[in-house]
């Protein structure tokens, strides 16, 4: 993995845990990621310059405020912010593996 997405989704996870959401925010994040597979022109809209930073929080509060946790909705507005978004992927990925770090250890 990359560390820009290591360091984005250990931010996320740390927000997550601090707020009890962290099974949430995984269950919501692993579907966001299988939407955006099977709708591959969204994170490319969601990353694109040629749209305002304002237009795709927009978007994205649109589409998944009240439907996602709000740590995610946020963490995806900082990716939209930081022309970031492609990173999503890798991002869900670490995440995950941090969560499944922590289920390791809260059951041993």
């Amino acid at each position: 993995m990359n560390e820009p997405a290591r360091t984005y989704a250990a931010a996320l996870f740390d927000a997550a845990c601090e707020n009890g959401t962290a099974a949430a925010v995984a269950t919501a994040f692993a579907d966001f990621a299988a939407l955006m597979e099977e709708n591959p022109a969204y994170p490319a809209f969601l990353n694109s310059p040629a749209v305002s930073v304002r237009e795709r929080e927009a978007a994205i509060d649109e589409a998944f405020s009240g439907r996602m946790p709000a740590e995610l909705v946020s963490f995806l507005k900082i990716l939209c912010r930081s022309d970031a978004m492609m990173l999503y992927r890798d991002c869900e990925k670490e995440y995950r593996l941090l969560y499944q770090q922590l289920a390791r250890f809260s059951v041993a």
